[in-house]
C-alpha cells in the first residue's frame, strides 16, 4: 500500500529463525499525505507507521498479514520526513500458534519515534 510510494525499502536483515529483523527505509517527503498533516510542518502519521510496520512484517514472512491486535504503542517523537528522512525499525519476533507475536522500534540515529507490541496474523488465518 505503502511501500514504493510513501516510503522505499532500503535495506532488510533478517535473522535465519525471523526472530530478529531490522529494516531501514526511507520516507518520501513529497508525498501528498504530508500536505494535509500538517500544511508547512509536517508530520508522518501514527496510522501510517503502524501501516509501515505491517507491510515490512509481511515482507519479512512473505504473506500477507493483518493486524489484529495492539497490546501498547507510544509514540515518543513526530517524524518530519525533511529532517528525518531515513528511519530504521528493529523488530523482536515471536512465533505463537495461530499468530505473530512483535516488538518494534522505530528510531533514526538521535531519536526514537515509535514503539509497538502487537500480534499479527496471516490474512487467511492460517500459521
Amino acid at each position: 500500500m505503502f511501500k514504493n510510494d510513501l516510503f522505499k525499502l532500503e535495506n532488510l536483515q533478517i535473522t535465519d529463525d525471523k526472530g530478529d529483523a531490522t529494516a531501514v527505509i526511507s520516507l518520501n517527503a513529497l508525498h501528498k499525505i504530508f500536505e494535509g498533516h500538517f500544511p508547512g510542518s509536517p508530520v508522518l502519521p501514527g496510522v501510517c507507521m503502524v501501516q509501515i510496520i505491517k507491510e515490512i512484517l509481511g515482507e519479512i514472512f512473505e504473506s500477507k498479514l493483518m493486524l489484529y491486535k495492539i497490546n501498547t504503542i507510544k509514540y515518543q517523537n513526530p517524524v518530519n520526513p525533511f529532517e528525518s528522512n531515513t528511519l530504521t525499525l528493529k523488530f523482536s519476533i515471536r512465533r505463537e500458534e495461530s499468530f505473530i507475536s512483535v516488538s518494534v522500534q522505530v528510531s533514526d540515529e538521535s531519536m526514537n519515534f515509535c514503539s509497538l507490541k502487537g500480534e499479527f496474523r496471516k490474512e487467511d488465518n492460517q500459521y
